[in-house]
């Protein structure tokens, strides 16, 4: 069995204008880079520590999580210790318990992760210890139904999955039968209760989500027709009610072979950010970028093109100032300098190659 290493003599030092940024990937290492908040210029990558097919990670405080293939058709998830300099060493791994584990993610208080299997159709819930490392105790729950689409939606693919604004409920999208699951969860058992299945249109294949900053809307991803869903959220219930979706390309656009991957929200919660990929490779992989009007809805703004092939996933800077690409089919990484009175992007040049980079996440800042 392959040893996972913490790779000391090779993590280079921050400086004071300095981040470092860890990038999931379809190889099998976790890659990182210094991330300059002034410059917008990335060092070149890093290998980090070697973990089968990272492709999702999420930061905790002081571990990062990422899936794992380690376990096969079971799927898995690895706690990685994060040292104050950035290396990574592993703490444990565990099986997600079903194929295709795609997506992780923590509860508001760090006490649970959260995980999606899209192949075996189930999500669940794992306790942390309280050194951040995985416990047995795992809550699983099992999705049924299928779709319109007659080869993505033939089953439950769950895709994602995420705590709410009050940490009381946590959703996940399912991109096969086109509903955003709403499970009541237990911090203490990680239990997961379901209350709610939120009807998403016909065909649209839900795949990730982000909340408003208010907390009064849900805006996710429809990966097959390239579309934002606003859903308003009852703060006491939970409960999500669609009300619009918002094209993520302008009227006209060709989206024949093109999907969407990722979204976020900036720290303001003014603008939306999505991710859009064409399968196709006709140079039309973009970011789109949407002002949230007053009543939470959106409004698009600009279509950027990405440069890069793929845009799997994106994430903006902790200072709100950079948004970076990671371009799953051309092995790069791209920044582009964000406009934080207009929200919109504007390609610095600045890129980093790292073999099928699938994932974005910056090391947890200390407070002072």
């Amino acid at each position: 069995m392959k040893k996972l290493l913490l790779l000391l003599f090779s993590v280079s030092p921050l400086q004071a204008d300095q981040v470092r940024v860890y990038f999931g990937t379809g190889a099998e290492w976790i890659y990182s880079s210094l991330f300059d908040t002034d410059s917008g210029k990335l060092t070149d990558a890093e290998k980090m520590v070697e973990v089968v097919r990272p492709s999702f990670i999420t930061m905790g405080d002081g571990v990062l999580y990422s899936t794992s293939n380690k376990f096969g058709q079971q799927g898995g998830i690895a706690a990685l210790k994060v040292a104050e300099d950035g290396g990574l060493s592993l703490m444990n791994e565990k099986p997600s318990n079903a194929a295709g584990n795609c997506h992780v993610s923590l509860d508001a208080s760090g006490k649970l992760l959260f995980f999606a299997n899209y192949s075996g159709g189930s999500v669940g819930a794992i306790a942390l210890k309280e050194d951040g490392s995985l416990s047995d105790t795992v809550s699983m729950a099992e999705h049924e139904g299928s779709s319109v689409h007659e080869s993505r939606q033939k089953g439950p693919h769950p895709h994602s999955m995420y705590h709410g604004p009050e940490n009381k409920y946590a959703y996940a999208p399912d991109l096969g039968t086109d509903e955003i699951w709403t499970y009541r969860f237990d911090l203490s058992s990680g239990k997961l209760n379901l209350i709610d299945k939120a009807k998403h249109p016909d065909g649209g294949g839900p795949r990730h989500m982000k909340f408003s900053k208010d907390g009064n809307q849900a805006y996710v991803l429809s990966e097959l027709t390239l579309e934002t869903v606003i859903y308003d959220r009852d703060r006491e219930t939970g409960k999500l009610t669609a009300r619009d979706s918002v094209s993520n390309l302008e009227e006209g656009k060709d989206k024949s072979q093109m999907t969407c991957s990722e979204i976020r929200v900036s720290e303001d919660g003014k603008f939306v950010y999505a991710a859009n990929r064409d399968l196709a490779n006709k140079n039309r992989d973009s970011v789109s970028v949407f002002e949230v009007k007053t009543n939470g809805g959106l409004e698009l703004v600009q279509v950027v093109g990405a440069e890069v092939w793929i845009p799997r996933n994106i994430n903006i800077s902790p200072d709100g100032k950079w948004l970076l690409v990671a371009g799953q089919k051309s092995d790069l990484v791209t920044v582009f300098s964000i406009d934080t009175e207009t929200g919109q992007l504007e390609f610095t040049g600045h890129k980093v190659k790292i073999p099928s980079p699938m994932c974005v996440e910056f090391m947890a800042q200390k407070s002072e």
